[in-house]
């Protein structure tokens, strides 16, 4: 694992330069969607554009991040053919909610030895989400060390705002403090076993975000935000996805 102190990473000062933003990043792509408004389709493997949900997700993360892809195997090979790491496991018990994915995924990619300084979240279910982590990352970076995660924030018509909690970009060193105490799994294993994942169980992911005055919100655009979860999601993700 590479030091969550390095200079380049969260809280190094000042903004990287925009080759150097995905350096030392790993991702959690939580995937385990049950489908139900969709008549128990398996929802990472729907077709959008000729290309799976889950897919698409890997398409937008650059090839050299390593990935950790949260539930069932699934015959479609991974974005980036053999030259992307990929790891797959299941959130501890499956179907456990997005707390014990992230969790899940974290554990796996430190076993696999793919831990990075930087873990960026984000679901299978949203094919254009990986389009706001260059901005997070972005406003992680150049955050200042105390900030330890940055969300995308999604404004509605009212002028509402809401935490896509699930898109987010978090310092992996903080983000394995808070599964460890969320598990109550103490000093033991960075992101715990399976007994400190299966505590997460039923949790939401917003319980994985820190305080706010360790938090940066990035405004992004409801469509690129976009999930799948209904026929009508679908049919607006298609159209998005024809669009962009």
């Amino acid at each position: 694992m590479l030091p969550a102190s390095d200079p380049d990473g969260p809280g190094g000062g000042a903004a990287a330069a925009a080759g150097d933003l995905w350096d030392g990043v790993c991702a959690v792509v939580p995937a385990g969607g049950a489908g139900r408004r969709l008549g128990g389709l398996d929802k990472p493997a729907v077709l959008v554009g000729g290309r799976s949900l889950l897919g698409h997700v890997l398409d937008g993360l650059p090839v050299h991040v390593p990935v950790a892809v949260v539930g069932p195997e699934r015959r479609e090979p991974a974005g980036g053919g053999a030259a992307r790491a990929v790891v797959t496991c299941r959130e501890d018990p499956p179907g456990g909610g997005p707390a014990a994915a992230v969790a899940a995924g974290l554990a796996a990619l430190e076993r696999a030895g793919l831990l990075g300084r930087v873990v960026v979240v984000v679901p299978a279910d949203a094919p254009r989400a990986a389009e706001a982590l260059p901005g997070l990352l972005a406003a992680l970076r150049s955050s200042g060390p105390e900030v330890t995660a940055a969300v995308a924030v999604e404004v509605g018509t009212d002028g509402s705002r809401h935490r896509q909690v699930l898109v987010a970009a978090h310092d992996a060193a903080a983000l394995r403090e808070r599964v460890r105490t969320l598990a109550g799994a103490g000093g033991g294993p960075a992101a715990g076993g399976g007994a400190a994942r299966g505590a997460l169980a039923g949790l939401p992911a917003a319980r994985l975000l820190p305080p706010a005055d360790a938090l940066a919100g990035v405004t992004t655009a409801g469509d690129v935000l976009a999930d799948v979860d209904t026929p009508e999601d679908l049919a607006a993700a298609r159209a998005s996805v024809r669009r962009a």
